[in-house]
């Protein structure tokens, strides 16, 4: 999954919603490029509400969470994404 315009253009916000079969776990690994002052990436245990997992920004590549639940939600939130790539977020 990846933000739209990835990796020429990271400026329009998107939501995944992630889900595993009942008993597994949802592991996510993270590729990201985005300005440190504006644009973020985050992942919370819940398709709504939940506890924030990661709120990240700058460049991190290969980059793993495994949450302790069966759904989840990753965020793509631009303030701007110029210059950037956007995210990339592979779901196991």
């Amino acid at each position: 999954m990846t933000s739209p315009g990835y990796p020429y253009s990271a400026s329009t916000p998107c939501d995944f919603f992630l889900a595993v079969n009942q008993g597994l776990r949802v592991k996510v690994e993270i590729t990201l490029e985005a300005n440190k002052c504006c644009d973020y990436l985050t992942v919370y245990d819940a398709y709504q509400g939940g506890n924030l997992i990661a709120n990240l920004t700058g460049e991190i590549t290969d980059a793993t969470y495994t949450l302790n639940t069966t759904y989840a939600r990753v965020s793509w939130i631009p303030q701007g994404g110029v210059h950037v790539k956007g995210m990339a977020v592979r779901n196991e």
